[in-house]
């Protein structure tokens, strides 16, 4: 009889181990097949420089060589600019007076300049003011140092200022006499030593000015210093043997605001602007042709034979605020009267021309009218503030009337006939 004792374990701890004893066997079978395939993975040997780390560190080694590069790449160009500017600096003729040389060496202009620094206020705009301050009230002292062209007095700081405002108020103006004004101002202030000073650049900070606007100042002062007759008023518009006086253009102006060339609509809102500058207009209410430019044109030179003007200068004179006719400024009836008094008057006209004008005379006596306007304008008294009188236009006048329409004996003959149309209307029911 067996009298060893069997371990008694539970059902929960047979379970355990038996999942225990599979996951070894899962992976000793897992160890075996990794042999299999990779069997001569430890037999290989890496060198450092196939590592990772290595390879890390080599792009770590480009990448701060390239920044130390650039580095000294901007440095050299600092340095380049800096060498350029004391050339100009150096370039540049200074009056020194006499005597300049009042130190027996640097060291003791040093211990002077920091002497001299100490007394001074340490708040910089302190520093200035004292500075300027002492400069302004020149000492004996002071004529020396504005010769020396190290200093800027206030007379020139006041001078810039002025020319900062000129151009402030002007620059962006667009009328003749601004543009000007600012051709003068840039051809003054860009001469010859701006450009052997190379402060074209911060003349054109300081002063608000693009450079392009600077360089054709400086254009135009060559080109009128190197003219014959070397004058400031050439930085105008040159004008022509032939341009057209003001008292010509003055009086194109008023012919286009004539009785019979153009009348304002009658309308408030019909107001026309015209920019002059930045938030800067000029308003005048609407006038309207009452004829074409060509006929316009033609009455001008009939009425002003003296004046020589073409019809394009004299078109160009034409008010800005003076336009054609348009669809909704004809206010024009078509009823029967009116229709059928044009079909008359045509037809008469067209009588006038056929019949036979023996002489000159008989042609001025009788003239033939191209608008009906003209032959009523026979009929009436002259306008009075631009409009006929109602006594006249009722036919209560002694002084005008349908008589002063002359007919030529022809024309009163009873054997003559003459053809017109007119408008018929028929009824239907």
């Amino acid at each position: 009889m067996n009298n060893r004792k069997k371990s008694k374990l539970s059902a929960k701890e047979i379970l355990i181990r038996n999942r225990e004893r599979k996951r070894l066997q899962k992976n000793e079978t897992s160890r075996k097949s990794y042999g299999k395939l990779y069997k001569n993975k430890e037999s290989e040997t890496k060198t450092y420089s196939q590592t990772i780390n290595a390879r890390k560190k080599r792009e770590q080694r480009e990448k701060s060589k390239k920044i130390n590069e650039r580095k000294l790449k901007n440095k050299m160009n600092v340095r380049k600019h800096r060498g350029k500017k004391n050339v100009e600096l150096s370039s540049m003729s200074l009056v020194v007076p006499e005597g300049s040389n009042v130190f027996k060496n640097r060291m003791e202009k040093a211990r002077a300049l920091r002497k001299f620094k100490e007394g001074l206020p340490k708040s910089p705009s302190k520093r200035c003011a004292v500075i300027s301050t002492y400069l302004a009230r020149r000492s004996p002292r002071s004529p020396t140092i504005a010769n020396l062209k190290h200093s800027v007095s206030p007379v020139e700081m006041a001078v810039v200022a002025d020319i900062q405002e000129i151009i402030k108020s002007t620059k962006l103006k667009r009328s003749k006499n601004a543009r000007s004004v600012m051709n003068s101002v840039t051809a003054s202030i860009s001469g010859e030593n701006l450009a052997n000073s190379r402060g074209k650049i911060k003349l054109c900070k300081n002063l608000g000015l693009p450079a392009r606007r600077v360089a054709g100042g400086q254009r135009i002062r060559s080109r009128i210093l190197k003219s014959e007759s070397s004058a400031w008023a050439l930085t105008q518009q040159k004008t022509r043997k032939d341009s057209i006086s003001e008292e010509t253009k003055k009086t194109v102006y008023n012919f286009w605001l004539s009785d019979g060339i153009s009348h304002p609509t009658g309308n408030k809102s019909d107001i026309k602007r015209e920019r002059l500058g930045p938030n800067l207009y000029t308003s005048h209410m609407t006038h309207v042709l009452e004829k074409t430019q060509t006929d316009a044109y033609l009455d001008f030179v009939a009425k002003y034979p003296e004046i020589k003007i073409g019809q394009r200068a004299f078109e160009k004179l034409r008010p800005f605020f003076v336009r054609p006719a348009s669809e909704k400024d004809r206010n024009t009836c078509c009823c029967r009267y009116h229709v059928e008094a044009n079909l008359v008057f045509k037809a008469c006209m067209k009588f006038r021309k056929s019949c036979d004008r023996e002489t000159d005379s008989q042609e001025s006596d009788y003239p033939v009218f191209e608008k009906m306007s003209d032959l009523i304008h026979i009929t009436l008294c002259p306008k009075v503030n631009g409009f006929y009188r109602k006594n006249c236009l009722d036919r209560k006048c002694s002084l005008c009337g349908v008589g002063n329409f002359k007919l030529s004996p022809n024309e009163s003959q009873s054997s003559s006939t003459v053809e017109w149309q007119k408008y018929e209307y028929n009824f239907y029911n």
